[in-house]
């Protein structure tokens, strides 16, 4: 081995039926010694390198010439597995054992091309990172050795461009996302936001808001709305500060009785429902109707959305209405969450309504401040059995109503929803489970 001087002569060793060689050495390596299998006097077999007793490299040989691949540890951990073949070569490609999984490392003499998943072939397969004399560019998903689908480009050491899925190497293809700082995550091996950064609309490339984010988590408090593509100060959210506050009894150091709550839920409730339209009529931008996406939403029996969908900022009122065939709808989980007011209402024929975690909700941090918006209302609809909501869903909701439905069976309330829910109102039915 290159660099490695030996000491004295091979011992000689059986163990077994299997015939042994071990070699010392000296200078740096002097606490090293090697091990070869040993067949008719030559070596041939497995060839093992020991530091200090520890496993330091393993191979095989076939009659006195290695062959095949070779695997480094680590105290005792694989970190990298390679092919003889490739050692010394311009292109050599290895894989290590990293927290995140195993990893295919390219290098192109000596200086890092590419780390990431790779397929049987040993070519470049899943999501992988790109760089350029060594300096990271791009990361994205390949297939056999190219890459299909540009997910973050890396402008500096500092400043990253995250784009919509369906990117390509095509620059008119490009939907940036978002722009900011980033930083490795060691656990899942991705590039995550990190620091300061901006939102993008994908549709218009014009800014949405700027926050800081801790290794892909926003830190909320951050954010900083801007007006179109001008700065302005943060707006007070849509309900002002002249709505109704519940009375003196409803404050936690003086429980209400049984009529003062249900007044003063109805006292907020009707103050909603008026304030709604008003919201729908002078901020139309801001309401979303589901139905209105549909082709044929009269047709349709069961809905599903994406993860991570409809999280544009101007999206504040989301409605669910006028489908008379809907029986199943599923909210995908860290979706919605500008929506300030969510309302299902006379949805004849729906029996199923499931909302993914971190849905419906501004922060994950568990706030507890006292809320002045955010109202969730579910009522009329006569053959709802079951509502499950997701964790951290709603974390941020002053009030939660849910009215008339005659045939709700289950409503499963994961960990941290409503947690900011001042107002909390259940009427017209009886349950057979709550969770």
């Amino acid at each position: 081995m290159d660099g490695y001087l030996t000491k004295g002569k091979a011992i000689q060793k059986s163990y077994g039926e299997k015939e042994y060689e071990i070699e010392r050495y000296q200078g740096e390596h002097a606490n090293e010694y090697c091990v070869y299998e040993m067949k008719d006097g030559i070596r041939d077999g497995t060839a093992e390198l020991f530091d200090d007793g520890m496993v330091k490299m393993r191979w095989e040989m076939k009659n006195g010439v290695r062959d095949g691949k070779y695997v480094l540890y680590d105290k005792g951990i694989v970190i990298r597995e390679g092919r003889w073949n490739d050692v010394g070569k311009e292109e050599e490609k290895v894989v290590e054992n990293r927290r995140s999984g195993l990893m295919m490392v390219v290098r192109v003499n000596g200086i890092v091309d590419y780390e990431g998943g790779f397929n049987s072939m040993m070519q470049r397969d899943g999501m992988g990172f790109a760089y350029e004399n060594g300096v990271l560019r791009r990361y994205g998903r390949w297939k056999e050795d190219e890459m299909v689908e540009v997910k973050q480009r890396f402008v500096s050491s500092t400043e990253m461009i995250e784009y919509a899925n369906g990117s390509t190497s095509d620059l008119l293809t490009h939907r940036p996302v978002y722009v900011g700082g980033y930083q490795l995550d060691e656990q899942t091996g991705e590039m995550k936001r990190h620091g300061y950064g901006r939102v993008l609309n994908e549709r218009s490339g014009i800014c949405e808001y700027e926050s800081e984010w801790i290794l892909g988590e926003e830190v909320v408090s951050k954010r900083v709305l801007p007006c179109s593509d001008r700065y302005q100060h943060p707006s007070e959210e849509f309900i002002s500060e002249r709505e109704p506050k519940l009375s003196s009894s409803s404050q936690k150091d003086d429980p209400l009785s049984d009529q003062a709550f249900v007044e003063s839920v109805h006292q907020l409730v009707d103050y909603y429902d008026s304030k709604y339209d008003t919201v729908l009529s002078s901020i139309s931008e801001e309401s979303f109707s589901l139905c209105s996406l549909l082709s044929s939403p009269n047709c349709l029996k069961e809905i599903t959305l994406a993860d991570h969908s409809y999280n544009d900022v101007h999206v504040r009122v989301l409605r669910i209405e006028n489908m008379c065939k809907l029986t199943s709808l599923r909210v995908g989980a860290h979706s919605f969450r500008n929506v300030r007011y969510f309302q299902i209402n006379e949805m004849e024929a729906l029996e199923s309504l499931i909302v993914g975690g971190y849905s419906f909700t501004l922060t994950t941090e568990g706030v507890t401040r006292e809320q002045q918006s955010g109202v969730c209302s579910i009522s009329s609809c006569p053959h709802l059995q079951s509502i499950e909501i997701g964790s951290y869903c709603f974390s941020d909701y002053h009030s939660f109503k849910v009215e008339n439905l005659p045939a709700l069976e289950t409503l499963y309330l994961r960990n941290d929803t409503f947690v900011c829910t001042q107002c909390f109102s259940l009427q017209g039915y009886c349950f057979k489970s709550l969770s």
